[in-house]
């Protein structure tokens, strides 16, 4: 029996006033991968954000690693979701924007930049860690935004 990651049944979406998504059924096991294709407009990204919390569902029910999770706000979720353009803390330094998930769960400061700093040196960017986010490139930005997300070991991770 395959073990579901997110489960997601009648799922919704409003845009504004209207509807915009409708019976939206889909299942992810753990481990698998799945890709949204659409036209632009399309609502592949407000799907995306309501599954993570950021935008709630208007009908439906998603379950996440067997947990009902629909009515839980974003942060207990275990769901992230990484926009398309990602927003990293400007005020903070490559590898503090990488523990952040890590002290906001009660990691020890020391403990966070420890792990944070293996991310990055998986990731390749170790070698910018103490460097502000203003002083990266696209790519660079993109690469530190994905190893924050997966330092928040999320169970689902969406990708726009």
């Amino acid at each position: 029996m395959t073990a579901f990651g997110l489960v997601l049944t009648g799922g919704g979406v409003r845009f504004g006033e209207r509807d915009g998504l409708r019976g939206i059924h889909l299942s992810v096991a753990r481990g698998e991968r799945l890709a949204l294709l659409g036209p632009s407009g399309a609502g592949k990204t407000s799907l995306l954000r309501a599954l993570a919390g950021l935008d709630a569902l208007a009908t439906g029910s998603l379950v996440v690693d067997g947990v009902d999770v629909t009515s839980w706000s974003p942060e207990r979720r275990r769901v992230v979701y990484l926009h398309q353009t990602p927003a990293l803390f400007p005020h903070l330094s490559v590898l503090d924007n990488v523990a952040f998930p890590l002290t906001l769960r009660g990691l020890a400061r020391t403990a966070a930049r420890r792990r944070a700093s293996a991310l990055l040196e998986r990731l390749h960017l170790g070698a910018l860690a103490a460097r502000a986010p203003l002083g990266l490139s696209g790519g660079e930005r993109h690469r530190t935004a994905l190893a924050r997300a997966l330092a928040a070991a999320p169970a689902v991770l969406l990708l726009d």
